[in-house]
């Protein structure tokens, strides 16, 4: 009897420290970022006493890395940010035929900016989004499928990259209608002169 009740015990001991394992933020983590885990992991314990580091991927490839690490919204901002600054540098040049070829030149440093922006702060970004999704897990979900609840909720979509050149037509189709209505805006104040 006092055999059985030691097993039982060595049972719900090694149950109770499963447990924990299932539930460890790491382990949460892990499963959240999914490929190259490792060195996301590295680079969150090396960012304690700051919130930024290099990421060399979000940096060369602003939304489309966001798209890939399942940030959508903030993929859709920093597309908005982009767009959102050609009217202004288009009015610094606005006594161009051209408008929008005379703010290419300004666009592109500002493009760059912002991957510099995107490329310091993508790490910590990510982590955000990381813990925001495996909160949301840990309160919907019981220990046992928190885990693949935390896999399907993270990872990356390859599909998402897919939306990549759609939001570069449109992109180029809002940039060509800004470009047309400037256009046709400056000419009727020149005619009107």
């Amino acid at each position: 009897m006092n055999h059985l009740a030691r097993e039982d015990d060595t049972t719900a001991e090694t149950s109770a420290e499963a447990a924990p394992k299932l539930d460890s933020r790491d382990l949460l983590l892990e499963a959240f970022v999914g490929p190259n885990a490792a060195h996301y992991l590295l680079a969150w314990d090396a960012m304690q006493a700051r919130r930024w580091s290099w990421n060399w991927s979000a940096f060369f490839f602003g939304e489309g890395w966001l798209l890939y690490r399942k940030m959508y919204l903030l993929a859709i901002l920093f597309s908005l940010a982009r767009l959102a600054v050609t009217p202004y540098l288009s009015a610094i040049t606005l006594f161009s035929d051209s408008l929008l070829n005379q703010a290419i030149p300004l666009i592109f440093p500002y493009t760059m900016i912002l991957n510099v922006v995107l490329g310091i702060y993508a790490n910590h970004l990510y982590r955000i989004h990381a813990e925001s999704k495996i909160s949301a897990a840990t309160v919907e979900f019981k220990p046992e499928r928190r885990l693949l609840a935390v896999q399907t909720r993270g990872g990356v979509s390859l599909l998402a990259l897919l939306w990549m050149p759609v939001i570069a037509i449109v992109e180029h189709m809002v940039l060509f209608l800004m470009e047309n209505d400037y256009s046709f805006q400056w000419t009727e104040i020149t005619q009107s002169l």
